[in-house]
């Protein structure tokens, strides 16, 4: 692995952001994807699948209705955004080769993936060296903590759910938080049911309106360095060279 993507890990482990705002984009249009970015202090969330000649396509939802676009294409289009892949492959060669594409590109630091269940998710954790999300249809393998083992397996995302597992309730948010998982919810409706969320403990929203949540997270982080500022009233003290 080069060093460049093992500095994008350490930076993201950093991130002193708990509450993040994450887009998965309804199209894939990148200049509406970039004016939807000034709300959006997370990842972009996109669907990656295999082409027969071999490229990374990406997508939104579980089709290419609303577009698609190079992987390759993407990452030079947003070289400082972060991104979360859902695998739409099964097999191990296809995956094996969505990540050579990402290592290629240097991007194992800011790209998550999902692979299509916590099964392909044991498999990949060996081989990819960024960060494994698990998903919905992992939820039961949290009742049962010594039954998955996959590495750089920080975080969950989940349907909001009131009744089947009960994902939006306290006693959910904190089995998450105890198998020492971020937790981030997809399909929330509204910002008063994001506020519940959040109050409850919960790490983040996926949606594909960034701009109606955004009053609840912190504004994106700015890439330029500030220089630090001296105290009001301070002087600037003269350096006096002595000569021996």
């Amino acid at each position: 692995m080069q060093s460049g993507e093992w500095k994008a890990i350490l930076s993201l482990a950093e991130d002193p952001y708990e509450r993040q705002l994450h887009y998965c984009p309804d199209v894939l249009d990148l200049a509406l994807i970039r004016q939807n970015l000034r709300h959006v202090n997370g990842r972009i969330w996109l669907n990656a699948f295999l082409k027969a000649d071999g490229s990374v396509q990406l997508s939104t939802r579980k089709d290419t209705e609303a577009g698609e676009a190079d992987l390759g294409q993407v990452l030079e289009a947003f070289p400082r955004q972060n991104f979360h892949l859902r695998l739409q492959e099964k097999s191990m060669a296809a995956y094996t080769q969505i990540m050579a594409t990402i290592h290629q590109y240097n991007a194992s630091g800011r790209i998550s993936i999902s692979g299509g269940n916590l099964w392909w998710n044991r498999k990949i954790s060996h081989i990819y060296p960024g960060t494994i999300i698990l998903t919905d249809q992992d939820i039961p393998f949290l009742y049962l903590p010594k039954s998955f083992s996959p590495l750089f397996v920080t975080e969950i995302a989940v349907t909001y759910r009131k009744d089947y597992l009960a994902t939006g309730s306290p006693s959910f948010i904190e089995r998450c938080h105890r198998q020492g998982l971020r937790l981030d919810f997809q399909n929330v409706a509204d910002k008063q049911t994001a506020q519940m969320l959040l109050d409850q403990g919960a790490d983040g929203i996926v949606t594909p309106e960034p701009g109606d949540f955004a009053a609840l997270f912190p504004l994106r982080k700015s890439t330029r360095t500030q220089k630090a500022r001296r105290p009001v009233g301070a002087r600037k003290e003269k350096q006096v060279s002595v000569s021996v």
